[in-house]
């Protein structure tokens, strides 16, 4: 299988190709901490029909790669809901140590969730792709 990213009429976003098939997107979006600590966070929605396949982990890899490629930045960050375990263990296999938990970091169906925040340095290992 094949898997590469190729890009789509929207700013700050790649569709992922499987095969010549457009199976989803990976996003990224610039933040910054204090004066110079800017970072990108990124995310990835894949169609149902590819979930389960390591489709996931290997595009957010690829992201990170193209993001460090593109931009003098040192971090790359990725945030999930706590009981994504599936998601949780993408980022862990895509390179991302997990930080922490973030209190109250999203408002979803009428309460407040805390959010998982993981992060990959430019010098952190790159993952093995081929696994």
């Amino acid at each position: 299988m094949k898997i590469r990213l190729r890009p789509i009429r929207a700013d700050e976003r790649l569709m992922v190709d499987v095969d010549g098939e457009a199976a989803g997107f990976v996003s990224y979006l610039k933040g910054r901490y204090g004066i110079r600590g800017d970072y990108y966070e990124i995310g990835c929605a894949l169609l149902p029909a590819y979930w389960g396949r390591g489709i996931g982990w290997r595009a957010q890899a690829l992201l990170t790669a193209y993001v460090f490629d593109h931009w003098p930045v040192q971090r790359v960050q990725a945030g999930t809901q706590p009981e994504n375990v599936a998601e949780r263990k993408a980022l862990l296999k895509a390179g991302f140590r997990e930080e922490g938990v973030i209190r109250a970091s999203e408002f979803q169906a009428g309460q407040w969730r805390d959010g998982v925040l993981f992060s990959r340095l430019r010098d952190d290992p790159y993952p093995e792709l081929s696994n």
